[in-house]
This record gives structure tokens, sequence and C-alpha cells, in this order.
């Protein structure tokens, strides 16, 4: 069975229709969504010049970026413990990297990501976030740690890019 889309121009008695494809109907009727990412699984990051990054799924919203990246698509470096950086990310944005493969976390390894820094704009004083808690912590402690911080897909790229200095952010 074939479905289209009717439209017909205000003030005339023209009209035209565009075929749908089914594939795009069935979604759209039975609610059919990119599913989110779940713990352990390898998301694939599209760059430009056809370059492909790949990032595991962790804990509290947070993705580990692998070093690794590979020119073809879908070829994650699963196994790797290599990872560039780790860094919060907002759902939708992961929804929006497909999932292409999967590198669980083995006995005695933390599905956690490594502890980040929080510095309070008003006082100056510093914090570790680690395991979705929050304890004081003095500048030394957080020398050399990531900011804890949920970014978009497009700052992630461009970290990826090497476009800004992800390092000013304190």
């Amino acid at each position: 069975m074939n479905y289209f889309l009717k439209f017909s121009e205000p003030d005339s008695n023209r009209s035209f229709q565009v075929p749908l494809d089914p594939n795009i109907l069935r979604k759209a009727m039975t609610g059919d969504r990119k599913r989110t990412p779940k713990l352990g699984d390898v998301v694939q990051i599209a760059l430009p010049q056809r370059e492909y990054a790949y990032a595991r799924v962790y804990r509290d919203a947070t993705i580990g970026v692998y070093k690794a990246r590979s020119l073809e698509a879908s070829q994650p470096p699963c196994g790797s413990r290599e990872f560039a950086f780790f860094v919060g990310i907002y759902e939708d944005a992961l929804r929006r990297c497909p999932v292409v493969g999967r590198d669980p976390f083995g006995e005695g390894e933390s599905a956690w990501p490594p502890p980040r820094r929080v510095k309070d704009s008003i006082t100056g004083d510093f914090r570790i976030y680690y395991q979705g808690a929050m304890r004081p912590a003095t500048a030394e402690e957080c020398a050399g740690l990531e900011p804890a911080a949920v970014w978009e897909l497009d700052h992630v790229v461009d970290r990826l890019l090497g476009r800004f200095d992800w390092r000013s952010f304190k």
C-alpha cells in the first residue's frame, strides 16, 4: 500500500501529492525513536573528512572517548582502555550517536567515570565530584582533573578537532 501527503495551495484549486516512505511512516506511527545508549555501549561520533571517533558509555551521563579513530564507520576499538578524555554529555546528544558496539565492564572494572573537579565561581573553593557525590578538595588535588560539566555533541566534536582550549574552563 502506498501513502501520500496531499498539499493544496491556498487561494487556488491546485494540489499535489508527495509519496511517503513506508519506513518513516511506520516509525512515526509506532513512536519508534532512537534508544538511549546503555552502560557499556560504544557510540560512534562522526567527524569531518569522513573520520570517526568512538566513545564508551559510563554511569553519570558520561562518555569515555577512545584515543583511537577510524576512517571507516563502525570500527570501534572495543577492549581498548586508552581514552582521550571523559566528559558528561546530554542524553539527547548521546541519542544522536549510533551504537556500533559493546564494551561491557568486566569484574573489578568500575562503570563510574574518573573524578572531576568543580570550582565555585563565587568563593573559588574546589570540590571533587566522584560517584555522584562531592567533597571539598584543594587546588592541588584538582590539578589535572577534567571539569565537571555536561556537553553538547558539537562541543565534543570541537574538542576532538582541537578547535578550542577546553582547559580554560576553570
